[in-house]
């Protein structure tokens, strides 16, 4: 993943949750971060989907799970 979509997957992820710039996104999950529910779930593919222009389906979607598993996500569906 270049930089570029790095930062903006970053900012995402620190928006959505409200969390301090300093946060090391890179070791969020689901299970250990107290604001990732649902509705939270439900903004980062939107937010996603509208930053590649794309729709995910049920499979991908299922992968939000973790900064990380988002983060290959991203990657694959980038050109």
């Amino acid at each position: 993943m270049d930089a570029e979509t790095q930062a903006k997957l970053k900012e995402i992820f620190l928006v959505v949750l409200d969390l301090p710039e300093e946060t090391d996104v890179g070791s969020l999950r689901q299970i250990n971060c107290e604001k990732w529910d649902s509705l939270a779930t439900a903004t980062f593919i939107a937010a996603i989907e509208a930053e590649l222009g794309t729709e995910l389906n049920g499979e991908q979607r299922d992968r939000f799970t973790s900064y990380q598993s988002v983060a290959l996500l991203v990657d694959e569906l980038r050109p």
